[in-house]
């Protein structure tokens, strides 16, 4: 199914940047995804196999033919008519990470268990760009069950330097002797 994906959202990709409508895209997917995430039951309209196609297309047509560019409606349709409605959250989701590589900027998850202020952000963000070399989106949470430390995500790599790991990792070399 991941390939699947892939393959729509590049084709998307391609045309929105041919166009020069990714912006406008990426509006539009952001949009989706949130109306998407909201409302359970359009998520289960659309991945039902009970529900004609044609009942799925008469609904986009009628909710987002005024909302959306001209583009992101005739790929909303194409989905539809090819039966893979179902896939638009994750088209969304991997359409966003295609353009953040595109323009060259990776997001960093940070979880701390205090509330790091401005200052202590900005220099971590620095210290992010110049080792990556690209810019930096850094989407901060808390996380009082780490004890202390923080815990970072960039793509596929996790630093954990909470407390709570170092006091794992030790109960672990401790109960294993």
């Amino acid at each position: 199914m991941q390939r699947v994906v892939k393959r729509y959202c590049k084709a998307l990709f391609e045309l929105a940047l041919e166009q020069d409508q990714l912006d406008t895209v990426e509006k539009d997917l952001e949009r989706i995804d949130e109306i998407i995430g909201q409302n359970k039951d359009f998520t289960a309209f659309f991945a039902s196999p009970i529900v004609r196609e044609s009942q799925k297309t008469q609904l986009l047509t009628d909710v987002f033919k005024d909302q959306f560019s001209v583009l992101t409606n005739q790929f909303l349709l194409l989905l539809s008519q090819k039966k893979r409605s179902s896939l638009l959250p994750l088209i969304a989701r991997h359409f966003r990470t295609m353009l953040l590589a595109y323009r060259d900027i990776v997001e960093v998850e940070l979880k701390s268990v205090v509330d790091l202020n401005d200052e202590q952000l900005q220099r971590i963000q620095n210290n992010l760009q110049e080792v990556t070399g690209k810019s930096v989106i850094l989407k901060k949470s808390y996380d009082p069950a780490l004890i202390g430390g923080f815990i970072m995500k960039m793509g596929d790599t996790v630093i954990d330097n909470s407390i709570r790991n170092q006091l794992n990792k030790l109960h672990e070399r401790l109960t294993a002797q």
